[in-house]
C-alpha cells in the first residue's frame, strides 16, 4: 500500500495539474488506499476463490473512475453508495440518484474528483 500511495503523491508532484482542491488532495489520496486496502482485505479471507479474486480487481479497477463521480465499473451496492441508490429506486435517473447520494458524502461534502480522462488513466497506470 506504501508504493501505491507513493506513486499517487508522486503523480502529483510531477504534474502539478493533479495537484489541488477535487484532485489529488491527501485526503482524497488516503481515501483511495482505504477502498483499495478494503478490497484486498476483504478478498484475503477467500484466496484461491476465483469469483472473489475477480470481484477484488473489478472493486480495485473501479475505486478512481468512483471517485470521479463515474459509478458505470461500480458493480456492487455495498461498498458504492450511488450504486446502493440506484438499485433501491430503479426508475430514477442518474441525476435524482446522484443527488441523493451527494447528501450522503459527508466526507467530501458531495465533492468528487475532477480529473480529465487522461488524468484517470495517468492514475490507473503503473508510475
Amino acid at each position: 500500500m506504501k508504493n501505491c500511495s507513493s506513486s499517487l503523491y508522486n503523480i502529483r508532484k510531477k504534474d502539478s495539474s493533479f495537484a489541488g482542491k477535487n484532485l489529488l488532495e491527501n485526503t482524497r489520496i488516503k481515501a483511495f488506499i482505504v477502498d483499495i486496502r478494503s478490497a484486498l482485505n476483504e478478498y484475503k479471507t477467500r484466496i484461491g476463490n476465483t469469483s472473489d479474486r475477480h470481484k477484488c480487481l473489478q472493486r480495485i479497477y473501479a475505486i478512481v473512475t468512483h471517485h470521479c463521480g463515474d459509478h458505470s465499473k461500480c458493480k456492487w451496492s455495498d461498498v458504492c453508495r450511488f450504486r446502493e441508490i440506484k438499485e433501491a429506486n430503479p426508475t430514477w435517473l442518474d441525476e435524482k440518484v446522484q443527488e441523493e447520494n451527494a447528501k450522503d458524502a459527508i466526507q467530501f461534502s458531495g465533492r468528487y474528483v475532477d480529473l480529465s480522462d487522461y488524468g484517470i488513466v495517468v492514475c490507473l497506470s503503473d508510475n
